[in-house]
């Protein structure tokens, strides 16, 4: 009897197990046609919180991830769709599941202007479905917006370089114009010094022809008393001989 409950126990367990896992992997299903419903309702945010609660049923689900992006994206929450798709990419096992969100991760990029990145994300849509003409299209789009933004970025780099060189040229104005102001009062310096060294100049031989000319007068006087003085010494000479010779 133990023997035949023992049997009769291991059979329900291994029944009860088989259901678990049997609705484990079926029950998220309903949740996420629910959360379609609403999506075609326009309805995104309940579309999302049913794609949410389909992953807490199972968290493998791709379609629960991929649709949860999509109400996201739809909400215009890019970012927080970004990561989903990511998420989801890990989960894709088919090319065309891979390549449905390597596209949809590659619009995300592009509303955020990050067209590089997006242009490689519908590079590797295309690679896994060549024959998908939006992702073509968004490829090519990507990739024009992209040189658009180089453009603009070297003009501004340009401009900058520009505005920089501008600010270099009157920089090395106004220190040429400091230069010349030192440069002029310098010369106006080196001018004044000249004509006080020319005024010192001529007022030295000013001095020097005024004290020539009290010299040459003290000559004139003294060679005027040196004649007097030789004509008194003559006269006087005669006076003597004269008499000398009239007493002799």
């Amino acid at each position: 009897m133990n023997k035949a409950l023992s049997k009769k126990h291991i059979i329900t367990i291994i029944s009860i197990l088989h259901f678990s896992f049997s609705f484990g992997q079926s029950s998220e299903k309903p949740i996420i046609r629910e959360g379609n419903d609403a999506y075609k309702q326009e309805k995104y945010n309940n579309a999302g919180e049913k794609y949410r609660s389909a992953l807490e049923v199972d968290s493998t689900s791709f379609k629960a991830n991929y649709n949860l992006a999509n109400a996201l994206y739809k909400q215009k929450k890019v970012n927080d769709a970004q990561l989903e798709y990511k998420k989801a990419l890990k989960k894709a096992k088919t090319n065309q599941e891979k390549a449905k969100t390597e596209y949809n991760l590659g619009n995300t990029y592009l509303q955020n202007k990050e067209y590089e990145t997006a242009q490689n994300h519908y590079k590797n849509a295309l690679k896994l479905n060549p024959k998908d003409e939006q992702a073509r299209y968004n490829y090519m789009y990507a990739k024009q917006k992209l040189n658009e933004q180089e453009k603009k970025e070297n003009k501004k780099d340009d401009k900058k370089q520009e505005q920089k060189e501008n600010n270099q040229d009157n920089k090395n104005k106004k220190e040429e114009q400091k230069d010349d102001k030192r440069q002029g009062k310098s010369n106006g310096n080196d001018k004044k010094n000249e004509g006080n060294k020319k005024n010192e100049q001529e007022q030295q031989m000013n001095e020097g022809n005024t004290e020539k000319k009290f010299y040459d007068k003290i000559l004139d006087a003294v060679e005027e008393q040196e004649k007097r003085t030789q004509k008194k010494v003559i006269k006087n000479s005669k006076k003597s001989y004269s008499q000398n010779a009239k007493n002799w």
